[in-house]
């Protein structure tokens, strides 16, 4: 699992881990975790999570995720109309950082620095 994750591009990496906070915040609020587990469409992870990204940029960047089996993706009309984030991508995130959502941030904010455009 940790291999999927070390050959994705920073940017997946980031959007990734994006993700897993947004989940872990779901979760904290109320919702269930397979409720928690939808992000929604492109413009919806582009707008609730990634709006300094272009919008097909997001789409690319989730298409690499779900390549590595941490989304599951519908596709729309040059779009996905909507996602999820996988099991494997939940237990990623729990053999990595367990439900510390600090240990998640302080993670986001390490990849950002990898990110040139950032």
């Amino acid at each position: 699992m940790n291999d999927e994750y070390e050959r994705l591009t920073n940017d997946a990496k980031y959007l990734l881990l994006q993700l897993s906070s947004k989940y872990l915040e779901s979760v904290a609020d109320g919702k269930s975790k397979s409720d928690a587990t939808t992000m929604g469409s492109t413009q919806q992870v582009h707008d609730d999570v990634m709006p300094q990204w272009s919008l097909p940029d997001v789409s690319f960047t989730m298409a690499e995720l779900q390549d590595a089996g941490f989304m599951k993706l519908w596709p729309g009309d040059g779009c996905y109309y909507n996602s999820f984030i996988t099991t494997q991508a939940i237990a990623w995130r729990e053999q990595k950082f367990g439900n510390d959502v600090k240990k998640v941030l302080d993670a986001i904010t390490g990849v950002k620095k990898l990110i040139p455009f950032f």
